[in-house]
């Protein structure tokens, strides 16, 4: 194949794969630099190694951009990295070698070797698809969009074990909120499949896309967060002498791959050899706080 139409290739399936604030970013760097795009660029194609035309850096880039130029994902300073952990990003691959194109005016594009994940990525949140652009979008249009996305949305096995593994501490964990975000779970599908479709309800709107908003800190909900591992440990302890190979493990945010805005998450996961596996959801009456035994 020519290498032209090679790069065109590789240009158009990365750009294709980026959606929502993701796409949205990388269009705005493109524009910064007079829309060239980097993985149109090969170095010794059209693009050179000579040090010459590298831009150059002062103490005050690196310590403005390296510093405290904060990452858009973990809103953290990049001088939060340790530099033990620097020095390991660069000695496992991820700091190759460098090439440069100069642009218009003073403007030097300074293009990294296209390299590859050692391990796969987090398992992203459906909150990250937001784009500001569709905000400015007719409903009509906004409904367009959501279709065509619910018909190429999907969640492949390894994300929704990767899912599940982040999420087992539930509500202790901030991961478990994130990814329950704009998905329909277990405690309001009910409501879903009954409110109107024409006039949802506001407050089941709020409830399925800010789950963190609804942590209830009355007594009751309190009660049962608290004791929900002293339910786990005495029905562990009382099964399993009953069955063979018995196990009981804390379980995590389970999505649906068939419908993958669908997701439930069950307090444990038990198995055993002579049943096969189930479902525990533990339940911690307030009302019946001060029996010793129920």
């Amino acid at each position: 194949m020519p290498p032209a139409l090679r790069v065109e290739a590789l240009d158009a399936a990365y750009r294709a794969q980026l959606i929502g604030s993701a796409r949205a970013r990388y269009e705005k760097k493109l524009r910064m630099c007079d829309s060239v795009d980097p993985y149109t660029l090969r170095p010794g194609l059209n693009t050179v190694t000579d040090i010459a035309e590298f831009p150059e850096v002062t103490h005050g880039d690196i310590v403005k951009y390296f510093v405290y130029t904060s990452s858009f994902v973990t809103l953290e300073e990049m001088k939060a990295y340790k530099s033990m952990e620097a020095h390991n990003y660069l000695t496992c691959g991820w700091v190759k070698s460098l090439s440069a194109k100069r642009l218009r005016g003073d403007k030097v594009l300074v293009v990294g070797e296209h390299i590859k994940r050692a391990s796969p990525q987090a398992a992203s949140t459906l909150t990250q698809l937001f784009c500001e652009e569709t905000q400015q979008d007719s409903l009509d249009v906004l409904i367009e969009k959501g279709d065509n996305f619910v018909l190429s949305f999907e969640v492949s096995e390894t994300t929704a074990k990767k899912v599940e593994a982040a999420t087992k501490d539930q509500s202790w964990s901030p991961q478990w909120f994130l990814h329950r975000a704009r998905r329909v779970t277990a405690s309001v599908i009910r409501s879903v499949c009954t409110t109107s479709i024409d006039k949802p309800s506001l407050s089941l709107v709020k409830k399925v896309c800010y789950p963190q908003k609804e942590k209830l800190a009355v007594p009751a909900v309190m009660w049962g967060v608290k004791h929900e591992i002293d339910a786990f440990r005495a029905y562990e302890a009382h099964e399993r002498p009953k069955y063979i190979d018995f196990t009981c493990t804390r379980s995590g945010l389970h999505l649906s791959l068939a419908y993958p805005s669908v997701g439930a998450t069950p307090d444990a996961i038990v198995s055993c050899a002579c049943c096969g596996k189930g479902v525990v959801e533990f339940k911690c009456p307030f009302l019946l706080k001060d029996r010793p035994r129920l």
